[in-house]
C-alpha cells in the first residue's frame, strides 16, 4: 500500500459508506498521513 492508493481506497470504498459522525482511526502507518485522504473524510462528516 503506498498514500496514493490508500487516497484512492479512501475517495472511492471508504468515505461512501461513512455517515455523519462515524469514527475513522488510523494508526501511524506513513499513507496515512494524507491531508487529500483527511479532506475526504471531513467532507463525508467523520
Amino acid at each position: 500500500m503506498n498514500r496514493t492508493a490508500f487516497e484512492v481506497y479512501v475517495e472511492t470504498q471508504l468515505a461512501p459508506t461513512l455517515s455523519p459522525g462515524d469514527v475513522v482511526i488510523l494508526d501511524n502507518l506513513s499513507v496515512h498521513y494524507s491531508q487529500r485522504a483527511e479532506d475526504t473524510l471531513a467532507e463525508c462528516g467523520a
